[in-house]
Formats: C-alpha cells, sequence, structure tokens
C-alpha cells in the first residue's frame, strides 16, 4: 500500500517475411522503471516513472559487420562516430535489437529517447490537489504506446475541491509544456491550457449541472514582422464553454435524460489565420423497458464556421439493446442519418457473446452510406480475454 517498485521491458519487431511487398521493416525497444511512495493512508503519494527507447528505423539489411562499420563511420564519413565505440554497442545490446546505421539515437546524453514523468498528490480538507513534471525526449517512441505526444516538458497542476457534503465539486487545472527539448526546431512553442469546471449532484428532484471552461494558448515568440521567419509563426488561443445537464424520469418506466451545449472559438494570429467557431447541441435519452430491453434515442445539431464559411447539420440517432440467452447474448442495433450540409447515414449491428465467464466473442458490422457518393462497410470480429 505504501511502496511500490516495477520494471518493464517491451520489444517490438517487424516480421520482415509477413508480406510480399515493403519498406524499412522497424524494430523498437523499450526499458522503463515506475515507483510510488505513499503515507497517511495514501493521502500523501508521490508517484514516478521514466523509460527510455531504441529505434530501428530499417533491420532489412540485418546487423552491421565489422568491416561494414569501418566503412560508414568515421571522421571521414557522414557518421562522424569513432567505429571503436559503434562495435562496443553493437556488441553490448545487439542481443536486443538490431544495430546497424539505422539505430538511434545516438545521443543519449541529449535525453533525446527519455519519457519521464513525477507526480505529488495530497488528499487533505477535501482538497485533492496533484502536481505533476513531464518530459518526453523528442526521438522517444514506443510500439506499445504509439499515440503518446512526445517532444514535449513542463508542468500540471489540478486540484478538485469538495464541498456541500460532496454535492458540489469544484475542478480547476493548469498546465504549462514546452517543446523544441532537442533544439531541432527554428523556436520553442509554449502551450498553455487552463481548465475550470464546477458540477452540481442535488441527489434530490433535480438535475445534475456541470459547466466548463477551457483555454488554450499556444505561443513561440515568432513575429509576422520577421521576413525569415514568419511563415513558422505560432500564436493562437481557443476558448470553449461546456454546459451539460442529466436528469432521471420515471414515465412508465426509467428513463435517463442528458442535455448539452458546448461553444468554442479560436483566434488565430499567424500566417494561416485559420480563425473557427464550433457549436453543439445534443439530447439523449436511454428508456429502460425492461431488464432486457433498452432503447436510445439522440438528437445532435452541429454548426461551425471556417475561412468565412458557415455549415450546419443534424443528426439523429434511433436505437436498442436486447440481451438473451440468460443475458449472455447482447444484441445492439443503432442507425444514425445525418442531414444538412453534411448528409450520411449510419448503420451499426454488434453481437456481443459472453462464451465463459472471462471470455467474449463480439461480431461488428458498420455500413456509411453518403447519399450520390459512396457507400462503405466494416465487418469485424473481437476476442477478448479477461486475466
Amino acid at each position: 500500500e505504501n511502496f511500490q517498485l516495477g520494471f518493464s521491458y517491451l520489444h517490438s519487431k517487424d516480421d520482415v517475411g509477413s508480406i510480399e511487398f515493403g519498406a524499412r521493416p522497424e524494430e523498437n525497444l523499450v526499458l522503463g522503471t515506475d515507483f510510488i511512495l505513499a503515507y497517511d493512508s495514501q493521502n500523501i503519494m508521490f508517484t514516478s516513472q521514466a523509460a527510455v527507447s531504441l529505434n530501428n528505423k530499417d533491420i532489412s539489411s540485418g546487423t552491421l559487420t565489422d568491416k561494414q562499420i569501418d566503412e560508414i563511420f568515421g571522421s571521414n564519413s557522414n557518421f562522424s562516430i569513432d567505429p571503436s565505440d559503434v562495435k562496443s554497442v553493437r556488441d553490448l545490446i545487439g542481443n536486443f535489437i538490431t544495430v546497424n546505421q539505422y539505430l538511434g539515437p545516438w545521443n543519449p546524453q541529449e535525453f533525446a529517447s527519455l519519457a519521464a514523468e513525477a507526480a505529488l498528490a495530497l488528499n487533505y480538507f477535501n482538497n485533492n490537489v496533484k502536481a505533476s513534471y513531464i518530459y518526453r525526449g523528442n526521438d522517444f517512441q514506443s510500439f506499445g504506446q504509439s499515440f503518446l505526444r512526445t517532444d514535449v516538458k513542463g508542468i500540471n497542476l489540478v486540484d478538485r475541491i469538495r464541498m456541500i457534503d460532496n454535492k458540489l465539486f469544484l475542478s480547476i487545472g493548469y498546465e504549462e509544456l514546452k517543446d523544441n527539448l532537442q533544439k531541432t526546431k527554428i523556436a520553442t512553442t509554449t502551450f498553455q491550457t487552463i481548465n475550470a469546471s464546477i458540477s452540481l449532484f442535488p441527489r434530490a428532484d433535480f438535475p445534475n449541472i456541470t459547466l466548463g471552461y477551457t483555454r488554450n494558448a499556444n505561443n513561440n515568440g515568432l513575429s509576422l514582422s520577421d521576413p525569415l521567419k514568419k511563415t513558422y509563426v505560432v500564436d493562437d488561443i481557443t476558448n470553449r464553454i461546456m454546459l451539460q445537464l442529466s436528469y432521471d424520469i420515471n414515465a412508465l418506466v426509467k428513463h435517463s435524460s442528458s442535455l448539452s451545449f458546448s461553444t468554442s472559438s479560436k483566434d488565430d494570429n499567424s500566417m494561416m489565420n485559420i480563425d473557427a467557431k464550433f457549436s453543439m447541441g445534443s439530447f439523449n435519452v436511454t428508456s429502460y423497458w425492461t431488464s432486457q430491453l433498452t432503447s436510445l434515442f439522440g438528437i445532435v445539431v452541429n454548426n461551425s464556421e471556417l475561412f468565412g464559411k458557415t455549415s450546419s447539420y443534424v443528426t439523429l440517432s434511433f436505437g436498442g439493446k436486447y440481451k438473451l440467452l440468460e443475458n449472455k447474448l447482447q444484441l445492439s442495433a443503432t442507425l444514425s442519418p445525418s442531414f444538412g450540409d453534411f448528409k450520411r447515414q449510419t448503420l451499426e449491428f454488434v453481437a456481443d457473446y459472453n462464451v465463459l465467464a472471462n471470455f467474449n466473442l463480439m461480431f461488428q458490422a458498420r455500413v456509411f452510406r453518403i447519399p450520390g457518393a459512396s457507400t462503405n462497410s466494416i465487418i469485424g470480429l473481437v476476442t477478448r480475454l479477461t486475466i
């Protein structure tokens, strides 16, 4: 409960013989560690994690030989690295990853392939406060988390306040990140994000209400008056406001309803001048007719303004779920037509069968039709095993 230390190892490699035609098969190696230290029934908690990666962008030629290293590396080549150092690296890590001229990074002292995060969380006086520091080098890459944002470092502060016997929640957050960690870009961009929300859960015959605000500001300090660097200017601010209400209605059966509105406005002062405005309203009702049968109705209204052009469309959703075979088989279907400036019809069918307590089979079919243009379909079978 108070102390944890873990280590992780990830090795991913393309199978060169798995396809008939292809180029640049890759290989990835990631070593990581994580640490947790807690006090006072985990009301004080320090967490940290770090990982380093190696990535080979082309393993088709295999590992370098001594002769190839002498020809490729050295003071008279494009790679001004001592050949003896390359041979030492090859012999050290060659059992774990293919070593050739496409392996990188070759500058670990600059922390280009390091990803790390440390956080301190405090839970006192109805406040849940968390402060984090993030660092991810521009060369860090993990095939296990390919979505991870890299080339950023900075802080993240969040405070969630509980009030009125946990009926009212106030959340405030601030994040400031910077890129260009290895000085590979013309300028360093600062990304600032402010989040604030207030939520009311009255536990009475009254809707639950959440009101939120987000402000994103990005700036790299360059000026449009600079004729050489004006095309690289980053200077934009986006403001978003969101309101959501949810309410349970008992009329013959139970109905869960939600109503939400959101609007955002982006002011872009770069050369692109991509000012934009978006607004959306939605209403959804889920009805529980029996323990086996559930229905869904929804409507979404979208409006946008981009490059001085406006567009709007409406999407309706009709669907339902039905459970069979003692709730082991769940069938669901949804029809979603869109009208207005964007026209499309979507039909989705899902059959999810619980074969064993921890084993499921799911069949999914989707059809997308754009009137007068095209019809596309996707069919898939998914197996899910929980251990």
